[in-house]
């Protein structure tokens, strides 16, 4: 079995409330769990993985300039497709 990659990996975004980004392509930089702030998949593990409930930090795509913002955006797991 393949272990899947969080951090780092690459999703739509389908939330409604970052209404500039809805339908943007955004890469997961960290994970927003209670207090921590988890930008490590081995540190992500042994806090028991994420959850659809769990927010994540991510930087949308730049079309035009091939590459991802540096401007970070906060949005619930679950809002990823």
């Amino acid at each position: 079995m393949t272990k899947q990659q969080t951090i780092g990996s690459v999703h739509t975004y389908s939330g409604s409330y970052h209404k500039c980004i809805i339908g943007t392509k955004v890469r997961i930089v960290a994970v927003l769990q209670e207090d921590r702030h988890i930008t490590d998949e081995s540190d992500l593990l042994l806090h028991g993985g994420i959850k659809r409930t769990d927010r994540v930090e991510i930087q949308p795509w730049i079309e035009s300039q091939q590459r991802y913002s540096c401007v970070g955006y906060d949005a619930l797991y679950s809002e990823l497709r």
